[in-house]
């Protein structure tokens, strides 16, 4: 027992000393190095299994590692972004020449496109433990590509050309043997006060090749506003819509599909977020709308670095029989 006491005491002697040295600097080959995460875990009420049947359970939702940094004197930056709880670890990993083209950026690698308002922004600022409805059918996730950025004044224009989605499975990471090129336009308006307003379109496999086997082409846009009330309450509006077609396999028909959501948050107290959000999305077939009702707090102990979700997501689906899968969702967050 006295040697157990020894050796506590030991390592808290220790601990401290440790914690009172500086922080050492990390070493580079060249340019700057950040290291930064995103780890989320829920426990929530929800369909289990893929059977009629409902279980609470506890689900590691994200465990992200980052590493970005930039080099001055060459004018870029960079970033490398992996996920512990995937088959391919490897999220982005790309390149940002800075100023090499007037008041524009370019971007080369596997990233997120900027498309609409949720991509490419980070998963740590997510509002609610959800994505929209719209953006689960119709993000393009991770891209291996090229894309510019220019600034003029209020109005950020963004063109790329991606590889595109391999025809069996559209969720995967970024494809790399597609002959024909997806092509991207989006831009967005700043100046209008507490508004702003952003469009896109996403022309699938727009380089036509011999061997295209998919095309995948979707329009939309939005608004979003901020507006800060009395008493330090804020007010947080936005809504998005979006239509698109589809088609699988050579010559086969086309598919679209639509959809839109409405989001409303208000925050009370820098701490304390109440939410709500209306989704919808629907094709030209009988049996495959959805509908999501969404209600949720947010608690921020220390902004988005750390903050607790509470979500319960009301679905109505018009499969045959109507299905039920309401979800009832807590989410833990860490962002470093």
């Amino acid at each position: 027992m006295r040697n157990l006491k020894h050796l506590a005491a030991l390592a808290a002697a220790t601990g401290l000393l440790w914690a009172a040295l500086p922080a050492a600097p990390v070493e580079v080959g060249l340019g700057t190095l950040r290291i930064g995460g995103v780890l989320q875990t829920v426990y929530g009420y929800a369909p289990y299994g893929g059977f009629d049947y409902r279980a609470w359970s506890f689900t590691e939702k994200r465990a992200r590692i980052i590493f970005n940094g930039d080099l001055p004197e060459q004018k870029v930056k960079y970033l490398v972004q992996l996920e512990a709880l995937q088959g391919a670890p490897l999220l982005d990993a790309r390149i940002q020449a800075c100023g090499w083209l007037p008041k524009t950026d370019i971007f080369i690698g596997q990233f997120i496109p900027a498309v609409g308002h949720y991509m490419p922004r980070s998963t740590a600022l997510l509002e609610m433990v959800n994505y929209p409805l719209l953006v689960t059918k119709y993000a393009m996730w991770r891209q291996v590509g090229a894309q510019t950025t220019t600034k003029l004044g209020p109005v950020d224009w963004n063109m790329g050309v991606f590889n595109g989605y391999p025809a069996t499975n559209p969720f995967t990471a970024a494809k790399y043997d597609d002959p024909g090129k997806d092509v991207l336009i989006s831009s967005s308006y700043k100046s209008l006060g507490f508004v702003q307003l952003f469009g896109y379109g996403w022309l699938g496999n727009a380089v036509e090749a011999r061997d295209v086997d998919a095309r995948r082409n979707w329009f939309g846009g939005g608004a979003m506003a901020e507006r800060k009330l009395g008493h330090g309450m804020l007010l947080i509006l936005r809504g998005e819509a979006a239509a698109g077609e589809e088609r699988r396999g050579m010559g086969g028909p086309l598919a679209k599909s639509g959809g839109h959501y409405l989001h409303m948050g208000l925050r009370p107290h820098p701490k304390i977020e109440l939410l709500g959000r209306w989704d919808r999305f629907d094709t030209k077939r009988d049996d495959d709308g959805a509908a999501w009702y969404t209600g949720g707090v947010n608690y921020y102990f220390s902004g988005t670095n750390l903050m607790l979700y509470a979500n319960y997501v009301h679905k109505r689906l018009e499969t045959n029989p109507p299905g039920n899968d309401d979800e009832f969702l807590v989410q833990a967050q860490l962002a470093f």
